[in-house]
């Protein structure tokens, strides 16, 4: 991973203080004072070069790309790796990791002395649903004498999807869609054709709590002595249609997911839009889908360009709540 940026800084306060002290040894004894001056100089100048020799010798990486799914405020691992690529002698080192927001930066210290590489384990959670990063910031490095400073910037980060809650739907009354539209129809005829295209056992399933009863088969399930329900989900109801708008922040997700689980609850089907993708959930079992779906979106991005050109096809639409 290539280097985003750095920056050194030079300390003086300790010289200053060293320089202070000298003159008074020159007074005292000249030759001592020399011989302490000479001594300071020379301990600042290879204390530096060593410092700035070893902060080009120093590569870092993360372990792991995607941290895995994960509950609001669950606790994760970021694991950052230092490693040596040549002559590297760095007595303390201090790294930064930026957890989902800027608010949240973690620090940790090591050192880089007699051992080939350094792992540095950070502990996050994420407040936010859908996909949030993990940044390397990057790591700061001070010489042994505490004369130079230098800081270097890493573009390193590893991605987590947070899934959103499913809350209880407290909004405005809620109209589902229980009369299928036009392309309603037109997914029920698609799949009528693939239903009886000679698929055996793929038409009907048991029933699962939760499932609503218009899907129900009441003449196979009396013929089979069991309750069977259409496995296709997209021929029962109409499709109530949510739209979140791309500059929407993460809670809109979970406004959409209440919404969707009201919907499903009363029997009907929803589906969320979201940029240029969609999911519908009919059932429970899709709604836990729906929710790991919304995990793995990226909101409050600017993709608005043609965002206006499906409004009108849209039942629901969640904006910003800074937006009127």
């Amino acid at each position: 991973m290539k280097v985003s940026g750095e920056e050194t800084k030079i300390t003086v306060g300790f010289t200053q203080l060293l320089m202070f002290i000298v003159p008074f040894l020159l007074l005292i004894n000249g030759e001592i004072g020399w011989i302490m001056l000479y001594a300071v100089v020379a301990a600042h100048i290879i204390s530096a070069v060593l410092f700035l020799i070893s902060a080009k010798h120093i590569t870092a990486e993360m372990e792991q790309e995607f941290l895995g799914v994960h509950e609001k405020g669950e606790k994760c691992r970021v694991n950052v790796t230092l490693r040596k690529i040549g002559f590297c002698l760095l007595p303390e080192i201090n790294l930064a990791l930026m957890a989902g927001t800027a608010d949240d930066v973690k620090t940790a210290k090591t050192a880089l002395i007699g051992r080939k590489s350094v792992t540095v384990s950070f502990e996050c959670s994420f407040i936010e649903c859908g996909l949030n990063k993990a940044t390397f910031v990057g790591w700061m490095g001070t010489d042994a004498l505490g004369f130079i400073t230098k800081s270097i910037k890493w573009d390193l980060s590893a991605t987590a999807a947070v899934l959103p809650e499913l809350k209880p739907y407290e909004g405005a009354p809620l109209n589902p869609k229980l009369i299928p539209d036009e392309d309603d129809e037109e997914q029920e005829e698609t799949v009528q054709n693939a239903l009886f295209g000679g698929v055996p056992g793929c038409e009907y399933r048991g029933y699962q709590p939760g499932d609503s009863p218009r899907k129900i088969n009441y003449k196979l399930s009396a013929k089979r002595h069991e309750i069977l329900v259409r496995r296709d989900e997209s021929t029962i109801s109409g499709t109530t249609r949510i739209f979140i708008k791309s500059s929407c922040y993460p809670d809109s997700a979970e406004t959409a997911l209440s919404m969707a689980g009201e919907i499903v609850r009363r029997g009907g089907a929803a589906e969320i839009y979201h940029l240029d993708d969609s999911y519908r959930a009919a059932s429970l079992t899709t709604l836990d889908k729906l929710r790991e779906w919304l995990a793995f979106r990226e909101y409050n991005t600017d993709s608005e360009d043609c965002e206006d050109k499906v409004f009108d096809k849209m039942d629901y639409i969640i904006r910003p709540s800074t937006e009127a």
